[in-house]
């Protein structure tokens, strides 16, 4: 198990250089640094910095359908869960869509996200947003896998085609 966690040690330059070193960043000096890897306790708790690093969301932007009840509803409970306010949330149904290559339509038709960067759509934006969510993080990462990550698209799309009928009940529902 040690040399595990060893290993994990050995990170590549190109990796510290974008994430940082966490001890180094946290003002530790080189021969602590150096002195602490040895220790068993110490190489496992850098390995899950290590991981957190890796892991950690930069920038997530989502481009939602604010005119929908249905998606009103699901942006304002991951909200309430993105208690660290990773997330950028944009109402596309305002015409809000800067920073976004994607059409105003498609925006309003599909779930879109922007994950460092990167756009995704569909069953894989649901995902980025759920990694972004410390709550929600294990269910963006099971997803991540490409075999669940295709069965999540085949429901979302099978969603999309019930979704007008569901938008009229959740009208309904809405009004006083």
């Amino acid at each position: 198990m040690r040399a595990a966690f060893d290993g994990a040690r050995n990170v590549s330059p190109r990796v510290l250089a974008e994430f940082g070193d966490p001890d180094i960043d946290a003002g530790t000096n080189t021969r602590e640094h150096d002195a602490r890897r040895d220790l068993p306790h110490a190489a496992g708790r850098d390995f899950g910095m290590r991981v957190h690093h890796l892991f950690a969301m930069e920038e997530l932007t989502v481009w939602y359908d604010g005119a929908c009840p249905l998606c009103r509803r699901e942006i304002a409970l991951v909200r309430r869960l993105d208690r660290r306010g990773s997330i950028r949330f944009v109402d596309a149904s305002r015409g809000e869509t800067t920073g976004c290559p994607v059409n105003r339509g498609d925006l309003l038709a599909h779930f879109h996200a922007s994950e460092n960067g990167r756009l995704v759509s569909g069953a894989e934006a649901f995902a980025a947003m759920w990694r972004a969510v410390p709550l929600l993080r294990p269910l963006g990462m099971a997803a991540s896998h490409p075999a669940a990550l295709a069965l999540l698209e085949r429901v979302y799309r099978a969603f999309l085609r019930v979704r007008p009928a569901l938008q009229r009940v959740a009208r309904r529902l809405d009004r006083p």
